[in-house]
């Protein structure tokens, strides 16, 4: 996960453990029910808004759509841009990404795969979305309060936690990748296969 260093972000990472707590959820838009709906409400506005770009207009989709007292009542516009001191704040200001690692939340539950070369692997992934597998992993990410992610060897390694973190993998050859990793002297996270997985998974 990566973001730009900003004034903003130097001064929440660190406040964070004092007076702020911040927490990354890798995949939250498909476990976290708060990051999911965040994104549900900007594809409803998205998809219905017209007119200016303004408080009112951006509203009116959830007026119109979301019949509710709390969309009538509690939700609100606040522009981020209407002083100049907090674009100054949230414009990246040094060449460099900020280190969100430790403000990743564990667990996280990393699936891998693609272990042999394919033409179809983009038509692998779109079915392994859909699947009743993906469905366990978002569940087990939920139920557990973390993340999950696709996982890549090149990056995860750096941010993974073995003794809280779980790896769900699909063939035996992901598998004896993953082992391989053990040479380089990482501690792997416990590695689960999907049937297993699934058997521990209620939804």
């Amino acid at each position: 996960m990566q973001t730009a260093t900003t004034p903003a972000w130097r001064d929440l990472s660190e406040a964070s453990g004092k007076n702020v707590t911040m927490e990354f959820y890798l995949g939250g838009d498909e476990c976290n029910p708060i990051i999911s709906m965040a994104d549900l409400i900007l594809k409803l506005i998205r998809t219905y808004h017209h007119g200016t770009v303004e408080g009112r207009s951006l509203l009116q989709p959830l007026n119109e759509k979301c019949q509710t007292y709390v969309s009538k009542r509690k939700a609100w516009f606040h522009n981020l841009g209407s002083r100049g001191f907090i674009l100054k704040a949230t414009a990246p200001d040094l060449p460099m990404q900020a280190n969100t690692i430790p403000f990743i939340k564990h667990p996280i539950i990393f699936y891998y795969g693609n272990s042999k070369p394919s033409e179809n692997k983009d038509e692998i992934a779109n079915a392994l979305i859909w699947s009743p597998i993906y469905n366990a992993i978002s569940y087990h990410a939920s139920n557990n309060k973390g993340g999950m992610k696709k996982f890549s060897p090149t990056e995860d390694v750096r941010m993974w936690n073995p003794s809280v973190d779980t790896i769900v993998a699909f063939t035996k050859q992901d598998q004896e990748q993953l082992k391989r990793l053990e040479n380089f002297g990482y501690t792997l996270p416990s590695i689960i296969k999907p049937k297993e997985l699934m058997k521990t998974s209620k939804f």
